[in-house]
């Protein structure tokens, strides 16, 4: 099978030992010299939750012109902000020209896909209804909500698009939370048990949940409800994040749901687009008031295992993937495992309400690192009237090499203090949204954090080191290669490092496109693809190369 290859040389190298001094900061707050001046608007009193949730934000290179730019999701009565980057990461505001700036209520999520295939970034954004669809035409976007058939007019929040039924294209999945209304309030809740100091329109149990949405890409612009066609009707989950993935290793697309104050529910692909959910028989029915989703090999067995913030109350979950790694065959025998605990992660969140957050080899040295935007869920009800602010969380992978030798061993992370990690981690904001991009294209990935009625936060990376970026080009039909796992093959006997191509995760929003390798000291020796139809391709990694871009060939 003929496959081409497109390379770009010039390898990030490490940077002086001078420049990796145990004081130099890890990332730096550098948000107005990009030129990223964005203030999220919900209004100076939240006397309830609708305006308390959002916003998200999400990575796409919407121009054509290889660099990562930036769409962030606008408050009520405020147009979402989209912003061009000119390659080194600095960024100017195009939202007007653009056709952009139309504002629609209260925004929430958002997330960038090639879904009609035509070599560009498409948008959808959710909202607290109705939610809207964007066509990018090359240097504008047009609104296609209505032909489209996807403007659901619910409280919409997460959204990704993965193909489902194993046609080639994508379909796109959307949360939605609850249903907002005070006539549904049950009485118990105003009984003394039940209430907690904040009012009851704040509080999302005290609230019906909404039924998620599957939509079938038809082709030519066209999506169809098949929702309960598909399985996948669930009406009470009160749902914030979503991410698709592989669990079983069957080649299809199987889905994970974070729901706030209801059970995360996991949903297992038959193949053909239909789901069952299996949440208790896999151990990923957490009962916790989840937001936040991420997904990695943080073991490095080769599966996906999956971060979850939670409430304050309730410590964030680390669930590490047993499937290649099943300790028992019984049946009883859950699938994954939450080892938040051993692995650091777990005390260090309790205190504080996570919502986006990043599994990302943050230093490129060949781990996972964690970064996880945190923020109060009420406001401060005796002045600013907005919610109270907490500071965000940078985790340092600190697994010894060759650690992870027996079932029960589990990588460690360490929280970084304030001197490594940089000032921003003093800064207490009401976060949200978490996204990653190599903004300034220097080989190493850098932040932006969306904060509720308050500032966009750009952390421009300064760790340096050597990495690789991976990113496939697919198939006519799915041209992101969506879905793809991508083997980063290593000389000696170093374990490939695994990832899998998405669109859609974190919390309301999405990654840069494609996936990042940490080299470290390792010497990359080849990648290997396993395309979204089965077939399976290997490209040798010539040295100094920076950027890998496979390409799927024709059957």
């Amino acid at each position: 099978m003929a496959m081409a290859l497109c390379l770009l040389s010039s390898c990030r190298q490490n940077t002086s030992d001078e420049e990796h001094s145990e004081t130099k900061a890890w990332l730096t707050e550098a948000t107005a010299d990009a030129g990223l001046s964005f203030t999220h608007t919900e209004g100076q009193e939240q006397w309830d939750i609708r305006p308390t949730m959002g916003p998200g934000a999400a990575w796409a290179d919407v121009d054509g012109d290889e660099s990562p730019d930036l769409y962030v999701v606008g408050g009520t009565e405020q147009s979402g902000r989209l912003f061009l980057n000119d390659g080194t990461g600095h960024f100017t505001d195009v939202t007007a020209a653009w056709g952009l700036e139309t504002p629609n209520g209260s925004g929430m999520g958002a997330c960038f896909a090639d879904w009609d295939a035509d070599g560009d970034q498409d948008l959808y954004v959710t909202y607290d209804g109705p939610n809207v669809m964007w066509r990018n035409d090359g240097n504008r976007f047009t609104n296609i909500t209505a032909e489209a058939g996807t403007g659901d007019t619910r409280w919409g929040a997460g959204a990704a698009f993965a193909d489902v039924d194993g046609d080639e294209d994508l379909d796109l999945y959307v949360t939605n939370y609850l249903e907002f209304d005070l006539a549904l309030i049950p009485p118990e809740s105003e009984e003394p048990g039940h209430r907690r100091e904040d009012p009851l329109a704040m509080l999302p149990y005290v609230f019906p949940g909404q039924p998620n949405v599957l939509y079938r890409n038809e082709g030519g612009g066209r999506f169809t409800d098949i929702t309960e066609l598909s399985g996948l009707l669930a009406p009470d989950g009160k749902s914030l994040g979503a991410i698709f993935f592989d669990a079983d290793e069957d080649g299809d697309a199987d889905l994970y749901v974070a729901n706030d104050t209801t059970p995360n529910t996991y949903w297992e692909n038959d193949g053909q687009g239909h789901f069952e959910e299996l949440s208790l028989f896999v151990g990923l029915d957490d009962p916790r008031g989840g937001m936040g989703l991420a997904g990695g090999d943080v073991d490095g067995d080769g599966d996906v295992d999956l971060a979850l913030t939670n409430w304050q109350l309730e410590p964030n979950a680390l669930y590490r993937n047993n499937h290649r790694h099943q300790p028992s065959t019984r049946k009883f025998m859950p699938r994954f495992e939450d080892v938040a605990v051993r692995a650091g992660l777990a005390r260090h969140s309790v205190g504080y309400v996570g919502w986006g957050c990043v599994l990302a080899d943050l230093d490129n040295d060949g781990d996972l690192d964690a970064f996880v935007a945190n923020g109060y869920t009420s406001p401060d009800y005796e002045t600013t009237m907005i919610c109270v602010g907490q500071p965000n969380q940078l985790f340092e992978n600190v697994t010894e090499p060759h650690a992870l030798t027996h079932h029960r061993d589990v990588p460690r992370w360490e929280l970084v203090d304030i001197d490594r990690a940089g000032a921003w981690a003093a800064q207490e904001l009401p976060s949200r949204g978490l996204a990653a991009a190599d903004a300034d294209g220097d080989g190493d990935l850098d932040l932006v954090v969306t904060a509720n009625n308050g500032p966009l936060v750009y952390l421009r990376n300064d760790s340096g080191g050597r990495s690789l970026r991976v990113v496939p080009e697919g198939s006519a039909a799915n041209r992101d290669a969506v879905g793809a796992r991508i083997e980063l093959l290593l000389e000696g006997e170093a374990a490939p490092q695994v990832a899998i191509v998405r669109a859609g995760s974190g919390y309301l929003g999405n990654h840069q496109r494609g996936v990042h390798f940490g080299l470290g000291e390792a010497q990359p020796r080849a990648v290997s693809v396993l395309w979204p139809d089965g077939t399976k391709s290997t490209h040798e990694v010539p040295q100094d190369v920076h950027l890998l871009r496979p390409r799927h060939s024709s059957k």
